[in-house]
């Protein structure tokens, strides 16, 4: 009897190779000291090696673009922020150091999509909306954590779980952000430990007040 067993359709394929061609087409635009705002289409499409008419296929426009190939570079990032926990055997401040070390070194690698996203995100609405939204998946998981600490005793009674989160998850992306755009390499250790100092022991770990 002849197999039903569908094969899966090439689509799905040629869409993920025409995203690698035109990320890495980006990439080595960027590299060369292009800006995102001013890379036309036709440039980003000549880049890739395909057609202007192949690019509108595959992404709406600039901005479905960056959205595409942003989320790739966050997936892992979310992943190992859900995977966290702050008993855990990567637990304590030293290892929320470690666990801020790892985004930044991360998102350092990718650094020219991060400020090319960064950069249009300041003035594209739709996509500052999409970035504010990747960085708001981690509130969830914050919420959870500090809800947790909370009802073993581990952190203050009175911490007002809601907005701590807000503070660790937003507040700690702006530096985190600002770090990576203008910040040296170098210096990428020592905000790691300071933010996670802050986090740790005004959230994770404040004492109740007096």
């Amino acid at each position: 009897m002849a197999s039903t067993t569908r094969r899966p359709s090439g689509g799905v394929d040629r869409r993920a190779e025409v995203e690698q061609k035109v990320a890495r087409g980006v990439a080595e635009l960027l590299a060369e000291g292009s800006t995102f705002t001013e890379l036309g289409v036709e440039r980003l499409a000549g880049a890739a090696g395909i057609s202007r008419s192949t690019f509108y296929l595959y992404f709406r426009d600039k901005s479905d673009l960056l959205q595409r190939l942003g989320a790739a570079m966050v997936a892992d990032v979310y992943s190992d922020g859900r995977a966290w926990e702050p008993t855990g055997p990567d637990g304590g401040v030293a290892g929320l150091t470690q666990a801020y070390l790892a985004y930044l070194t991360h998102y350092r690698a990718q650094r020219a999509l991060f400020s090319a996203i960064v950069e249009t995100a300041a003035y594209d609405a739709g996509l500052r909306a999409w970035w504010n939204g990747q960085r708001d998946r981690f509130l969830d998981v914050v919420r959870d954590q500090l809800r947790a600490e909370q009802a073993a005793g581990r952190t203050a009674a009175d911490l007002d779980v809601d907005r701590a989160a807000g503070i660790v998850v937003r507040g700690g992306f702006q530096v985190l952000q600002e770090q990576l755009v203008d910040g040296e390499a170098a210096a990428d250790h020592a905000v790691a430990q300071e933010l996670a100092a802050n986090h740790w022991y005004g959230a994770y770990r404040r004492g109740s007040a007096s």
